[in-house]
């Protein structure tokens, strides 16, 4: 059996995390990083949620600590991150249906480092680096099935879509 490269090693310590809205209760962030084996210039793959944890409902926590920032890597795509474009969010009021792009990225760069904002109760929102006061922001009301539903963008301020219960995952 050939050894564990140091890549892989890395990846069996970090925090393997799932990550569920509070707003639609069982609902969790899904990403589909299928064709995404690149760097994209504006992503790829499919971001969206899932009424269940299954292989693509599972993210893996990469800590940036030089730059206090994190990145949230797919367990089922390798070297596929969660990435998120807010060039086009501007500040004031929410946008009814959110705005922005979120998808996937063959790597962590700019787009796909985010900071935790702890709000009461142990609920997080996910706001973005490189976009300061853009948050992820998260809706489904009842979509499941094999490739996901709902939508995923951004959020210029933190709304009930934008609130999310980061669980840590046991399983394998």
């Amino acid at each position: 059996m050939a050894s564990s490269s140091k890549a892989d090693e890395n990846e069996n310590k970090m925090l393997r995390v799932t990550i569920e809205s509070q707003r639609f209760p069982g609902s969790y962030l899904r990403i589909d990083g299928q064709g995404v084996n690149t760097p994209l210039k504006d992503g790829g793959g499919v971001v969206n949620c899932q009424n269940h944890v299954g292989q693509y409902e599972i993210f893996n926590i990469v800590n940036y600590p030089e730059e206090n920032a994190f990145a949230i890597l797919s367990t089922a795509f390798r070297n596929v991150f969660l990435r998120m474009d807010g060039s086009d969010v501007k500040h004031g009021p929410p946008y009814p249906k959110g705005a922005g792009k979120v998808n996937c990225q063959d790597a962590a760069h700019t787009y796909e480092k985010f900071r935790f904002k702890d709000l009461e109760g142990g609920i997080k929102a996910i706001e973005s680096v490189h976009f300061p006061g853009i948050f992820l922001r998260m809706e489904n009301p009842g979509h499941d099935g094999p490739k996901g539903g709902g939508m995923v963008n951004c959020q210029n301020q933190i709304t009930p879509t934008e609130k999310f219960k980061i669980k840590i995952y046991e399983g394998k």
